[in-house]
């Protein structure tokens, strides 16, 4: 499962969900922005959606 994070059609994140390992795991890739400040918003912004994510896949499975 993979995602893009993009901003004005510019990828600024990338979400990778690891199949293969013991647990859940998520690899997220943050392209460097013209500003710090904004670059770890970028950071916030994807581990949000990561556990966002995580969730709904979990709901889904327990719910059924």
């Amino acid at each position: 499962m993979n995602f893009s994070l993009l901003s004005n059609k510019e990828e600024i994140a990338t979400i990778h969900k690891k199949f293969l390992s013991f647990a859940d795991a998520y690899e997220i890739s943050i392209q460097a922005a013209e500003n710090e400040q904004l670059t770890y918003e970028n950071e916030n912004l994807a581990v949000g959606l990561v556990i966002a994510i995580d969730y709904m896949i979990t709901q889904d499975h327990f719910n059924g």
